[in-house]
Parts: structure tokens; C-alpha cells; sequence
């Protein structure tokens, strides 16, 4: 039988000592728990354990602390917090009081105190350059009203939600800012595509469906790849799941498979494309089943396919 190896460029560094102190714990979920802290330079919180893995903000401290019992890993430092007394000495230099001025302009309205605590803390909290700042704020602005609407109002809070977004993402310059914002701005311009690849039609898709789609763009698969495997998905479980389809797109990536025609060639074809799935009217295939039925489906399939290796 052939062996595998991590792909090049791909690698996350594992130290023998703690992948010992893993295997001795003998916890699957804390081993994948730590695998996702790896992927975090900057660290993370029960929050995005929570998201990434699939389970409840509860189990995700209980792995968290977990992992840090066994001296994996080190609690983050306190977040930096500033007082109104901070914001005053802040308004009475030049660069921080323009910088103020013009969040002002973007939210189009007079800050108050808790809101120049925050930008405060996105400048020298996070330490992001003046010039990425004001970029973001502009960006900030744009992507809260295509999401919502122009009456939306500008939440700083969540200003400062993206800003630590982009910090652990390293956008700390105005050239990886205007790249990032300018992928972003081709993800918006096609999301119709995609929603059409979907079968979505009626309604925009959430902030978690567009994650999992731009995750598979960054992946290099287009709208064509998305709806084959969409259809492969209606072909497995009868209703369209993101979850189930990113592990579909993770294995297709693996295999260096991006195109509808090397997929085709690469990993079968299941069905014709464009035909709806053996014994689902076509009118019902993008009708979601109960929660508890999804999750039945998706366990049948697993088994299935247990049995079968």
C-alpha cells in the first residue's frame, strides 16, 4: 500500500514532544482542537474552535483548557484596553485625531467616547498603520451597505471585530489591505454566480456560506466546480450542505483537482450534470429536511462508505 506525506507548502510544525503529550491524551477532539490553534499564529478563543469544529462554545473551553493542563498551550495576554483619559491625550496628537475625523466622515456621525476607545485600540492596540486603517474604514463602509442596505448603521464594534480579523490575518500593509480588498470586491461582483451554482435564489447568502465559498475560490475552484459539487452533494444527502461540501473540496484540493474536467477525469462522475438525483422530484431538490434528518442522512453516509473500505 502506498504511503502519504504531507503536501509541500502545506505543512504545520508539530514538535515530537507535543505530539507525544496528544496521543497520551488520548482525545481526538483536543488533537484537532490544537491543530486548529496551529493554524492561528496570533492564537484564538472557544469562539472560533467552536465555528471551526463544529461543536458547542462549551466543549470548545473544555478542550481548550484542556490542552493548556497538558502545557500545549499558553493563555493569550489581557487585550489591551484604553481609558476616555487615553482617548483625550490621543485627540491631542495630530495623527489620531485626523484618523478620528475621518472615521467620523465614514460613519457619518459624531464618535462617541466607547467608539474612539475602539479606534484607539485598532491603532495602537493592534498597531495597524494609519494608512490600512483608513482603508479598511472605507472597505467597512462599503461591505455594510451592500450586505444591508445604505440605511444600516456603522457599528465601531464591529469595525474593531475586522480590524483584529485582519491583524491575525497580516493585513498590515496598504498593499496586502488593497489586495485583500480587491479579492473581495471579485468574490462580490460574482456572488450571483455562486448563488446560482447553489440553487440559491430567493435570499443572499449568509456571512458563513460566503466564508465557505470564498475559502473554496481561494482553493482556486470556480462557479463550474462549485456546482458539480453541489450536485454531487444532492446526489449524497438531498440538500445543500456547506459543511458536506467543503470535505468534498478539501479531498478534490488534495488531489490537485480544480476543474470540472479534471475532477471528471480525476475522481468520477457520479450523474450527468444538470439532472436532478434518482428519485427527488426535481421541484423538491432544494428543499432543506429537518435538522435531525440532515444529520440521520449525513451519518448513513459516513457508515456507507465506512463499509465500503
Amino acid at each position: 500500500m502506498a504511503g502519504y506525506k504531507i503536501r509541500e507548502g502545506d505543512s504545520i510544525v508539530l514538535s515530537k514532544a507535543a505530539a507525544d503529550r496528544l496521543i497520551a491524551g488520548r482525545d481526538g477532539g483536543a488533537a484537532l482542537a490544537y491543530l486548529c490553534v496551529l493554524r492561528h499564529p496570533d492564537g484564538c478563543g472557544a469562539e472560533t474552535i467552536s465555528a471551526e469544529l463544529g461543536v458547542s462554545g462549551q466543549e470548545a473551553e473544555r478542550l481548550l483548557q484542556k490542552l493548556a493542563g497538558q502545557g500545549l498551550l499558553a493563555a493569550l495576554e489581557e487585550e489591551k484596553t484604553f481609558s476616555p483619559e487615553d482617548v483625550t491625550t490621543a485627540m491631542g496628537k495630530k495623527e489620531f485625531s485626523f484618523l478620528a475625523a475621518q472615521a467620523e466622515h465614514v460613519f457619518g456621525e459624531k464618535l462617541a467616547v466607547q467608539d474612539l476607545q475602539r479606534l484607539l485600540y485598532i491603532r495602537e492596540g493592534l498597531a495597524l498603520p494609519p494608512e490600512v486603517i483608513l482603508q479598511m474604514m472605507q472597505f467597512f463602509k462599503k461591505d455594510v451597505r451592500r450586505r444591508y442596505g445604505p440605511g444600516r448603521r456603522l457599528s465601531s464594534a464591529k469595525l474593531e471585530k475586522m480590524a483584529a480579523e485582519w491583524k491575525r490575518q497580516g493585513i498590515d500593509t496598504l498593499e496586502k489591505a488593497e489586495a485583500f480588498i480587491r479579492r473581495k470586491e471579485e468574490y462580490a461582483d460574482r456572488e450571483g454566480e455562486f448563488r446560482r451554482a447553489l440553487g440559491i435564489y430567493d435570499r443572499k447568502m449568509t456571512d458563513t456560506e460566503r466564508g465557505y465559498v470564498e475559502s473554496w475560490i481561494e482553493m482556486g475552484f470556480d462557479g463550474a466546480a462549485v456546482r458539480l459539487c453541489y450536485e454531487r452533494t444532492l446526489d449524497q444527502i438531498h440538500t445543500l450542505n456547506f459543511k458536506y461540501m467543503d470535505k468534498i473540496f478539501l479531498s478534490w484540493h488534495g488531489k490537485g483537482l480544480h476543474t470540472p474536467e479534471e475532477i471528471e477525469k480525476g475522481d468520477g462522475v457520479r450523474r450527468a450534470r444538470g439532472t436532478a438525483p434518482a428519485g427527488v422530484p426535481a421541484a423538491n431538490r432544494n428543499a432543506a429536511p429537518a435538522a435531525d434528518e440532515t444529520d440521520r442522512l449525513i451519518r448513513l453516509t459516513e457508515s456507507m462508505k465506512e463499509e465500503d473500505t
